[in-house]
């Protein structure tokens, strides 16, 4: 399952500082926008002269094996299955 995910154009514009450590707050509407929480990851980039941040979610190890193209191929079948009564 390759699904492309399309990003919802919002603009929030809000002042933030760097702090020591090269620390930045995160305005509390953009997290509630984005449902953020404490201990998410970002992938950080720099385009066209502008830090952007992307959560990202991590999976386990020993989870990964569910989200191989092979895997979600069959639970897609599954789901088509349930769907049209298939199953017992």
């Amino acid at each position: 399952m390759n699904k492309t995910l399309e990003r919802e154009v919002t603009t929030v514009n809000k002042k933030v500082t760097l702090r020591n450590k090269n620390q930045v707050t995160i305005p509390t509407e953009t997290v509630q926008m984005l449902n953020l929480h404490k201990g998410d990851a970002f992938e950080v980039s720099v385009e066209n002269g502008r830090v952007v941040l992307i959560p990202v979610v991590t999976i386990e190890k020993d989870q990964s094996w569910f989200w191989t193209a092979e895997w979600q191929e069959g639970e897609e079948e599954a789901q088509k299955d349930i769907e049209q009564g298939n199953v017992k």
